[in-house]
């Protein structure tokens, strides 16, 4: 189930209009209840969940997400949301300074949300994890940059995702001070801005002009548009950003000696922390890692034994293309016989595993060039002994070659490829 559920909700949202938001949530949740429809509730629920995660209502927050949990592991069915209540988990934790907590929730819904092809999900988690305190700049890019590939990918009407998603990888960049990469967004993330002028997208933009003047040591301009921000910033009850702007203002405060101000500022963020820090919750998905995340975990800490910088590898995912759904024997047939064509090629093979039910994972060292006619030649010769009608299609994706040292972000360049050939 894909992460927007109601584009209307995201809009009004989007637009700042809450008590419409909340109004039209509860308009739900009693047409779930008068008709009995148990899934409808859950939706509600998730929707009502969203919006005191907006908010910082983290005490409400907490109760909807037992509920969700309660709704899903009651009712089988149910298992399609599995990703969204992993990714409310991880934003909850993220919220309340549970930040390991919060990394290993965003890691479920991407495990999860990949096996679905929920690229909005993915967008969503990567985008929220790349924020973590623990991720170093590096890793914070590239997991930003998977964000926004799959905002692309998955969105198409409103353009919130991407935006978003552009947002976040702009302020990473300024905070890696990569100025340059910050700016070359600038006109892609204006031009999203005027067709689609959300307020709370807005005001994120002008935070991140505030670290723009940090980076530049502006810091009268810190103060000047700092100041205003924050009144808009509190009006909006945007308190995530309000947070970030304080602290720069703060600093610009400190840099220009103008210290009467500082104390005042300081507690108020004091007393955001402090109370971040006493609505942290725990709850029952913290310890429940789906099956299939533990056998991706596994082959990733054997891949990236030869993932480094300096070593070039490739990420090669094979996905089976069916009109009928192929159970678990017929699929392990496929791969087999795929994996005795390709052991006959010229192809370096680092290590392979089963990803999913219909996707086979390889390591390989060859460019896309070297290894295309190799691919090409496994795939027909395999095809061409299958009984049933398939399609064996494949995406690679190459760390220098597409300037992405991680494995996540090689896996998600895959996963577009496989997603274009598909649509």
């Amino acid at each position: 189930m894909e992460f927007q559920l109601h584009n209307d909700l995201q809009s009004i949202v989007a637009n700042g209009r809450f008590t419409e938001a909340y109004r039209y949530v509860e308009q739900l949740l009693q047409e779930a209840t008068r008709t009995n429809n148990l899934e409808l509730q859950l939706t509600g629920y998730i929707q009502r969940l969203t919006l005191h995660l907006q908010l910082q209502h983290f005490e409400a927050a907490a109760t909807d997400l037992h509920i969700c949990e309660q709704l899903m592991n009651e009712h089988e069915a149910f298992k399609i949301y599995e990703s969204l209540i992993y990714y409310a988990s991880g934003t909850l934790n993220a919220l309340t300074n549970n930040p390991q907590v919060a990394h290993t929730q965003f890691s479920h819904a991407i495990s999860i949300a990949y096996e679905r092809g929920e690229w909005l999900t993915l967008s969503a988690a990567y985008t929220k994890m790349s924020l973590l305190p623990q991720i170093h700049s590096q890793e914070a890019i590239n997991l930003a940059r998977t964000g926004v590939l799959f905002a692309k990918v998955g969105e198409l009407k409103h353009g919130l995702y991407v935006t978003r998603a552009l947002l976040t990888l702009t302020q990473i960049y300024l905070q890696a001070a990569q100025v340059d990469d910050a700016l070359a967004l600038c006109d892609e993330l204006q031009q999203l801005l005027e067709k689609h002028p959300y307020i709370r997208e807005q005001l994120y933009a002008e935070t991140i002009m505030l670290h723009y003047y940090v980076f530049q040591q502006q810091f009268e301009g810190v103060i000047e548009k700092g100041t205003a921000l924050l009144e808009k910033l509190q009006q909006s009850n945007e308190y995530d950003l309000y947070a970030q702007a304080l602290s720069l203002v703060i600093q610009a405060f400190e840099e220009t000696n103008q210290l009467e101000r500082i104390p005042m500022l300081k507690q108020q963020y004091e007393a955001m922390h402090d109370r971040r820090q006493q609505q942290s919750f725990k709850n029952e998905l913290n310890e429940q890692a789906p099956s299939h995340f533990d056998g991706l975990k596994a082959f990733k800490k054997r891949a990236e034994q030869f993932t480094t910088q300096h070593d070039g590898y490739a990420l090669l995912l094979f996905f089976i293309e069916s009109e009928k759904p192929l159970p678990y024997e017929e699929t392990s047939v496929i791969f087999n016989l795929l994996h005795t064509n390709l052991q006959k090629t010229n192809l370096t093979f680092l290590a392979h595993n089963m990803f999913e039910t219909h996707k086979m994972l390889y390591v390989v060292k060859e460019t896309f060039d070297e290894a295309a006619l190799s691919i090409e030649q496994a795939i027909t010769n395999t095809v061409a002994n299958v009984e049933q009608p398939i399609h064996l299609l494949f995406g690679h994706a190459h760390n220098v070659e597409h300037e992405t040292y991680s494995f996540s972000g090689c896996l998600a360049l895959c996963h577009a490829y496989l997603y274009y050939k598909r649509s």
